[in-house]
């Protein structure tokens, strides 16, 4: 990364000696570099490492985000269950609502929790209905 201005050290108002951006005349914020920094052209052709357990975290919390918080394994274990439910209900003509397929769903596999079910039905109807 490349400032897009020039830094210079000077005092904040609790006198600590802190970066300033010498053109807009503020603190420069590190956490929030969007403002101050932007890709460098110049590194040329190089490659960057990271540790697989920072990728895994990483992607971890983006399917998290995209999910409403529910894991992948979460969901393919509603999705599991769902398909069992439906597959080896006595009453093959049944007619299906969400609630009662909540509740044989919990029924057949109690590590499932309601809300869950719930949240994950939420959010496929959200998807559903916004694709439409």
């Amino acid at each position: 990364m490349s400032s897009y201005n020039d830094f210079l050290f000077k005092p904040d108002v609790n006198r600590n000696i802190v970066y300033f951006d010498k053109e807009k005349n503020i603190p420069v914020d590190f956490k929030g570099y969007e403002s101050f920094f932007y890709p460098a052209d110049s590194l040329g052709n190089i490659d960057f490492i990271f540790r697989a357990v920072n990728i895994e975290k990483f992607e971890h919390s983006t399917l998290n985000d995209d999910m409403g918080g529910l894991s992948l394994s979460e969901s393919l274990q509603i999705i599991g269950t769902l398909l069992d439910t439906l597959k080896n209900s006595e009453t093959k003509s049944k007619r299906w609502t969400q609630e009662s397929l909540k509740v044989e769903m919990v029924e057949r596999n109690p590590k499932l929790k309601q809300r869950k079910i719930d949240d994950y039905f939420s959010l496929s109807n959200k998807s559903y209905k916004s694709e439409n």
